[in-house]
């Protein structure tokens, strides 16, 4: 129960106590003396994990839409290879002469190409040309296989030296590169995959006793 004494002091001050307006600029200052809402750590982890696989799944597709570098050689030299074939430039110097070959291509490249003759092993030498790979003039040897044509491109090249490698089938061309003593060596047809590593086995054995 309320005590009437108490009711009526209380009645008594807020009937003659004196008021007095707060400040205009106190509302301003509590408001900035609160403390500012932070967003949470949970919310702030989820924007830094969200953030961080936005950044992986973008280095992802970069690497895998981006060609390697044995990707680009292998277009390079499946496009030299086609274009020898569809303009009819297969060969600016036609014999299955090695010595005729050879000599053809002094002054025209800044190598002097290993010419050798595998006719004894199922590969004809056919002839040779100029060509362009890698962005730099090469020597191209043609030899043949039944029906197929056998491309051996050949350029300078720095850098250590490097074993046969097969390089990525395209538009069902195979390739085998390698590098030696400054020299870069492709071989490219369509004959399949044991038939040209059996080519370029031969040639190279051959071409070092040059």
């Amino acid at each position: 129960m309320s005590d009437p004494e108490n009711d009526f002091l209380s009645q008594s001050i807020k009937a003659h106590a004196p008021r007095y307006a707060a400040p205009a600029h106190l509302a301003d200052r509590i408001r900035e003396s609160l403390p500012r809402k932070q967003p949470s750590r949970r919310w702030m982890n989820k924007a830094s994990w969200f953030g961080s696989g936005l950044a992986l799944a973008a280095s992802i597709a970069l690497f895998v839409l981006s060609p390697s570098t044995d990707d680009i050689l292998m277009q390079d030299l499946v496009g030299a290879h086609a274009r020898s074939l569809i303009n009819g430039h297969l060969i600016d110097v036609e014999t299955s002469d090695r010595h005729v070959v050879k000599p053809w291509f002094n002054g025209k490249t800044l190598l002097s190409p290993p010419v050798v003759d595998l006719a004894d092993q199922g590969f004809p030498l056919v002839g040779g040309r100029l060509d362009f790979v890698a962005d730099q003039t090469a020597a191209a040897l043609i030899y043949r296989k039944s029906a197929h044509v056998i491309n051996v491109f050949l350029w300078l090249a720095q850098g250590a030296d490097q074993a046969p490698k097969p390089l990525p089938q395209r538009d069902g061309y195979n390739a085998l590169a390698w590098k030696h003593n400054g020299v870069f060596y492709a071989v490219v047809s369509d004959v399949a995959p044991a038939d040209l590593k059996a080519f370029q086995s031969a040639w190279s054995v051959k071409a070092a006793q040059q």
